[in-house]
């Protein structure tokens, strides 16, 4: 018996990159008990990256989607 109480879908989330665009992705959280479960969500940098919601609970063998987005404003200059 696993001690699990969320599934994470997917396991790892690949964000696409395009420059001056916000970019983000769904993280699906499924509730695996018949009991309420908590969540938070922290990022290792929010100036980059924004997740909504951060927090919430999900309903007993429900789910709920969390998107994490990024934006690059920055414009670079490639060496010849």
């Amino acid at each position: 018996m696993s001690n699990t109480l969320l599934r994470i879908y997917p396991s790892e989330l690949k964000i696409p990159f395009e420059l001056k665009r916000q970019n983000s992705g769904i993280l699906e959280l499924t509730n695996k008990t018949d009991h309420h479960v908590a969540f938070k969500v922290k990022t290792t940098n929010p100036r980059k990256y924004s997740v909504r919601p951060t927090t919430g609970i999900v309903l007993p063998r429900g789910s709920c989607g969390i998107t994490s987005s990024s934006c690059f404003l920055c414009c670079c200059t490639l060496p010849n």
